[in-house]
């Protein structure tokens, strides 16, 4: 299951990656395109990924209030992959109904508000540590051997998505407000 769980990681990011790239197109005014299938493969392929991981943290958390050791410190990654994780389930649904609403029938753009702006980038940032502490732990099961190089890659890759994705937030964001 494990295996699993690592081959789904691997299609949501990629998954993601499409995702933000063209809703950061859209909200720069550049694409019309929703790539709504897109949309739905990825909560799909989010949610099985969430089921895993709860699966997964369940007999730890078992063991560990049967009077075990937590051992916080050394675990960190651990801890923050699972409270990001939370996190993200929580966000998932102000990302979805953030954008538009449906009045008879209708669609409709909501209003882009401060809080709605936060709470984007509340998930964006939640997303962004959950990757980061996911990176060397998913290459060392892949077996890579230069993980430290490969990390680093990665991190840069991300940190440009990151960056073009909140530019794209606060484009929209003033876009909406001023």
């Amino acid at each position: 299951m494990r295996k699993l769980n690592l081959i789904l990681a691997i299609i949501m990011m990629v998954l993601l990656a499409l995702h933000a790239v063209a809703g950061a197109f859209m909200l720069f005014g550049v694409s019309t395109i929703t790539l709504k299938p897109l949309s739905y493969a990825l909560l799909a392929v989010f949610l099985l990924h969430a089921l895993l991981g709860i699966i997964f943290t369940v007999s730890p958390m078992r063991s560990k209030l049967k009077g075990g050791k937590w051992y916080a410190k050394e675990n960190a990654g651990y801890w923050i992959k699972r409270i990001t994780g939370i996190v993200m389930l929580v966000m998932i649904w102000f990302h979805m109904t953030t954008w538009t609403t449906t009045v008879n029938g209708r669609v409709y753009l909501k209003n882009f508000t401060p809080i709605r702006f936060t709470g984007q980038m509340l998930f964006l940032i939640a997303i962004v540590l959950h990757i980061a502490v996911s990176i060397r732990p998913m290459l060392i099961k892949k077996g890579v051997l230069k993980f430290k190089e490969r990390s680093v890659d990665l991190l840069l890759v991300l940190s440009v998505f990151l960056l073009f994705v909140t530019a794209a937030f606060i484009a929209w964001f003033i876009h909406w407000n001023f």
